[in-house]
């Protein structure tokens, strides 16, 4: 029996009005993991393909929590210091685990596990990056920054999501990923205790005092980091595409075809493999940037 092409996406419904239990989006990422289901109930993100789908708009996901919880500090919200700064490095395999893909970073966000602080954080900043660097050497970096947040915040319990500028920074799904925060007040109250990672060596940049603001340059290196959490809530791109109906009154078997709508690219029979007897096929690549709608009528074969 032949196996579908790799990259192959399918909208599956039984045929009644109702489209069934069945009903929704599955893309075929090879011999291995066989069919990957998207539900379209909701967003559903595939991070070993790359792919989403969802009523929301393009790359709708997260947060994405980056690292495993194992302790909590003081960072970056240290209530009882007039000012505190930080600077975090996270790699790029870290992220994918995580799920964050190629694209614009749209939110930034720290788990405030215990909130004891009483305060303000005037001028809070965050800024991003990509660095090449692996650890650091006591000197917080200043150059190849985006300011992606700017204000007065006052942490809540929980986690706590800050908003990006839109589309002020886009990370490029292979570099290191360089996360700066710093604030400088007037006053002190309680410590607010952040969720932290162990990991590399020298992975976080930080200090705290009377004295610190985001002028400040030097710091004390750690080998722990703080649980990021990132959203990504789309790009420019959006297209709707109009597949072909599968019949599943023709004879089984893969049956390319010419449609009124596309190029060769949908089938006009029912291939053994589909899931069930009624689909809208047409194959993808993985890296396509699209938002996969079904249609509202049967695209029309030739």
């Amino acid at each position: 029996m032949a196996l579908p092409p790799q990259g192959l996406m399918v909208y599956q419904t039984d045929g009644t009005t109702s489209g069934g239990p069945q009903t929704g989006f599955r893309y075929y990422a090879g011999a291995l993991a066989a069919w990957v289901f998207l539900n379209t109930s909701g967003v559903s993100y595939d991070p070993a393909s790359g792919l989403q789908v969802g009523t929301g708009p393009v790359g709708s996901a997260g947060p994405f929590a980056v690292g495993t919880r194992s302790a909590a500090a003081a960072r970056p919200f240290t209530g009882s210091a007039v000012g505190g700064k930080q600077a975090l490095i996270y790699t790029a395999a870290e992220l994918l685990v995580a799920g964050v893909r190629a694209g614009p970073i749209t939110g930034v966000g720290f788990m405030v596990e215990t909130k004891l602080s009483a305060r303000l954080y005037p001028g809070l900043t965050v800024q991003l990056g990509t660095t090449v660097l692996t650890f650091f050497v006591g000197t917080f970096p200043t150059t190849g920054l985006t300011t992606v947040f700017s204000a007065s915040y006052t942490t809540t319990a929980g986690l706590n999501i800050l908003p990006c500028n839109a589309g002020s920074f886009v990370w490029d799904g292979t570099s290191s990923l360089l996360v700066s925060t710093c604030y400088g007040g007037t006053m002190t109250t309680f410590d607010d205790l952040v969720a932290t990672f162990a990991t590399g060596p020298a992975t976080e940049l930080s200090t705290s005092g009377a004295t610190v603001s985001c002028a400040t340059t030097t710091g004390t290196r750690t080998n722990v980091c703080l649980v990021l959490y990132l959203r990504q809530d789309g790009g420019s791109c959006r297209r709707r595409v109009r597949l072909a109906r599968c019949s599943p009154s023709k004879p089984a078997g893969p049956s390319p075809s010419k449609t009124r709508n596309g190029p060769k690219a949908a089938y006009r029979s029912r291939p053994r493999w589909l899931p069930a007897p009624w689909a809208w096929a047409l194959p993808i690549r993985p890296t396509d940037c699209t938002w996969w709608a079904p249609p509202t009528t049967p695209a029309p074969t030739a």
